[in-house]
């Protein structure tokens, strides 16, 4: 999974969402204050590293790089996530607690098929 930290403004996020060659495209919302944020990114980074998925993109945002970035989202709590499946918005959710995270990317992002060929096949 790419993951893309250096946003400055609200057009690149859409941009990337428009222009994306990747089939899911992943916001997550946060700040570096918030409490709830610091204590799930430890966990949240293993668990992204460990889906190694090649057809995402997760766009990590700091609310307070961007100006008015939570009125464009309406973004009202965080940590916060959208889900893109190419351009439309498959969901949308707010938590630190990693089995909701996992839940909820489980069921939008379905697992990539591993083809394993038997040689007795």
């Amino acid at each position: 999974m790419i993951v893309i930290n250096n946003i400055q403004y609200c057009k690149e996020i859409d941009a990337i969402i428009k222009n994306n060659e990747h089939q899911f495209t992943i916001l997550k919302f946060g700040a570096k204050w918030c409490k709830p944020c610091i204590a799930m990114k430890e966990e949240f980074t293993s668990y992204i590293k460990s889906l190694n998925r090649t057809d995402s993109v997760l766009i990590d945002i700091d609310i307070d790089e961007l100006v008015d970035i939570d009125e464009y989202y309406q973004i009202s709590k965080i940590p916060y996530f959208i889900i893109y499946n190419k351009e439309m918005r498959v969901c949308e959710f707010n938590s630190a607690q990693i089995h909701i995270i996992k839940a909820n990317f489980e069921s939008h992002i379905p697992i990539q098929n591993e083809f394993i060929l038997n040689e007795d096949f």
